[in-house]
């Protein structure tokens, strides 16, 4: 009998798949990203984004805003619409996810959400996640994850000014080192 640790079953430890995986360019299986180190693949579309930002760097941040949505959607619309191989992986619908997170940036910088605001939408991001393993399980991505994610990021960034002013210190702690870690 053979034993192994689940890491190693489905998956791809070849010297080819490493060193691609260090450039954040992984072997691509079934539409996805499959680097060496499993969650490398959002690295993949962490640089995808940081890329696109740098292009739009010089337009102004209202320009910025609209150039990085409009240039994801438009590439998220040509990828389900056409075969783009390799990049076809960077048009991918969980693409949108990232830019819910850059308009709830823009709307958090410019709103200040109420309390109840808060607990609705933590409220609603536990129904979300409830029902996309029951009334939804077959939904796509987007709709079935990515709106349940997005509620509890729009919680926790509308929570951002009242830890600024009482900062939990026990939270601090252990957030600094992952976060440095991170970096």
């Amino acid at each position: 009998m053979n034993a192994k640790p689940a890491f190693f079953y489905n998956h791809d430890a070849s010297i080819e798949n490493f060193f691609r995986s260090l450039v954040l360019l992984p072997r691509l299986k079934d539409g996805a990203f499959h680097p060496v180190v499993v969650q490398g693949w959002t690295l993949s579309y962490e640089m995808f984004f940081y890329c696109l930002l740098g292009v739009l760097m010089a337009a102004g941040l209202r320009w910025r805003l609209i150039g990085t949505c409009a240039t994801l959607l438009v590439f998220v619309g040509i990828g389900q619409l056409l075969d783009l191989g390799y990049i076809g992986a960077f048009a991918a619908p969980i693409v949108l996810e990232f830019v819910a997170g850059v308009l709830i940036a823009y709307v958090a910088g410019r709103l200040e959400f109420s309390l109840g605001t808060i607990v609705v939408a933590l409220l609603l991001a536990i129904a979300g996640f409830v029902a996309s393993q029951t009334l939804i399980a077959d939904w796509p991505r987007v709709p079935k994850w990515g709106v349940s994610a997005a509620l509890p990021v729009i919680a926790a960034v509308g929570l951002e000014p009242w830890f600024r002013k009482h900062p939990v210190r026990v939270l601090v702690y252990f957030g600094e080192p992952p976060y440095s870690i991170y970096l």
